[in-house]
């Protein structure tokens, strides 16, 4: 699911990410807060030769409300959420995630790593994927003492719906939230969570960015830390 406001720049980047994976069974639902630069010219001219890619403008409050709308119009079991400023890392990432989610019914979240790239696609830092492989002690998800990187993430949808979705309130940092929740909800399964060594995604750093403002989003860490006491 992009949402997407005014990032016409390099949502291109993002859809063609996804046309070429290798795995075929996907549907792309892009959901646009009505940007007024060329975002929806791009949008539709993609959606216009391939049905699997779905375009909504309209307007919403916020991230979370955008992520919520493109999830109550998917038909699909396993999702993502992925910026519409930063792409896939390669053409078998979700070849790879529909692997580990048939070899494990339980499975809610699975993981793996990504890689920061400046404007012009030029790594800038080394993957994030030195964390340790294997499963994930949900305890761990709650204390925050492992990160998941949004695009790079992978959820079972039935379950992100059965626990509500986004919380609105904590807007800037509501996929951090929505790990925590999806782990931690009863029912908790320990064996719901799974990270996976690799890169999934890459994360394009540029100051009009959603995340640029770090201030907005240790206040949001405050929110969840006051919301869980």
């Amino acid at each position: 699911f992009p949402v997407t406001i005014n990032q016409g720049r390099y949502i291109e980047k993002t859809i063609l990410s996804v046309l070429n994976q290798s795995y075929a069974d996907w549907e792309l639902i892009i959901q646009d807060s009505c940007s007024t630069d060329e975002t929806a010219e791009v949008c539709n001219r993609y959606r216009s030769v391939d049905s699997r890619i779905r375009f909504y403008q309209e307007k919403d409050k916020g991230f979370a409300d955008a992520v919520n709308k493109a999830l109550m119009k998917t038909t699909g079991i396993i999702g993502a959420i992925q910026s519409s400023d930063d792409y896939y890392a390669h053409a078998d990432v979700f070849s790879q995630v529909a692997d580990h989610y048939h070899l494990n019914k339980n499975l809610n979240l699975l993981t793996s790593g990504s890689r920061m790239v400046d404007s012009d696609y030029r790594f800038i830092e080394s993957p994030t994927s030195s964390r340790k492989a294997g499963m994930i002690d949900p305890i761990d998800a709650f204390r925050l003492f492992d990160h998941f990187a949004q695009g790079s993430t992978f959820f079972r949808i039935s379950r992100v719906k059965e626990i509500g979705g986004l919380r609105p309130e904590f807007d800037m940092v509501a996929d951090t939230d929505l790990w925590v929740r999806l782990a931690n909800y009863k029912p908790v399964n320990p064996g719901a969570l799974l990270r996976v060594e690799g890169v999934w995604s890459h994360l394009i750093m540029h100051m009009e960015q959603r995340t640029a403002d770090q201030v907005k989003f240790y206040v949001g860490r405050c929110k969840l830390y006051r919301d869980w006491e």
